[in-house]
């Protein structure tokens, strides 16, 4: 089955959470023996969430907010395995081996029930599809607080854009874009960028902390 045919499949098919998962695991299980690690790494690197449609999107939304179906020990065990080879930068080949041993593990993941929670969270994991990067741009302090202040005015239009409330992410992502295609240094340009990211997810944290607190009131 190609790409488009089970995406096809997961969108047709798919009516829960429960659905998704059991689809994922099958289109793995049902290759011959010999095909199935590479279809197991084909199915991470090449199927993303993103692929679903719009109702696709909303039915894992709702099974990881309102269920606890998606909860599961395979989900720590997933999520410490990926943790673990992302901090260390290993290549792509050696980050789908390890990954296919321990869902091939019968001791580690005794039940498919386990194996399919493990699937799944690899699947919905944000560092899956892994790509192997080259080190990026490192700097000093002294130089990021000076590159900082050359750049204060594109950084000041920055924090304004992003302090906008506007009916489509597209609006303020497109005017962040315009702001940072004036900054021809490649230096100053990482700068920017540092400062965009540390602004949302400084953003991101604050309304994590208001959900908490508005649950923590309602208790």
């Amino acid at each position: 089955m190609n790409k488009p045919g089970l995406v096809s499949r997961l969108n047709e098919q798919a009516k829960t959470f429960g659905d998704i998962k059991n689809l994922l695991f099958e289109y793995i299980m049902n290759k011959e023996e010999t095909k199935r690690r590479d279809s197991f790494e084909w199915l991470l690197h090449n199927i993303t969430i993103m692929d679903l449609d719009t109702k696709g999107w909303k039915t894992i939304a709702d099974g990881m907010s309102e269920t606890k179906e998606m909860i599961c020990s395979a989900d720590s065990i997933a999520a410490q395995v990926v943790s673990s080879m992302v901090d260390k930068r290993v290549p792509a080949s050696t980050f789908y081996d390890e990954l296919w041993t321990k869902f091939t593990d019968d001791i580690l993941l005794p039940s498919d029930e386990d194996k399919k929670c493990f699937l799944m969270s690899l699947w919905l994991d944000s560092r899956i599809p892994y790509f192997e990067l080259d080190e990026g741009i490192e700097m000093s302090d002294d130089e990021y607080t000076d590159r900082i202040k050359q750049i204060s005015g594109h950084i000041s239009r920055a924090a304004f854009i992003s302090s906008l409330n506007m009916d489509q992410k597209t609006k303020k992502a497109s005017l962040l874009a315009d702001e940072a295609m004036q900054i021809s240094d490649r230096r100053d340009l990482a700068v920017f960028w540092a400062f965009a990211i540390s602004t949302i997810e400084a953003k991101s944290e604050a309304k994590a902390l208001q959900k908490l607190a508005s649950k923590a009131e309602s208790l």
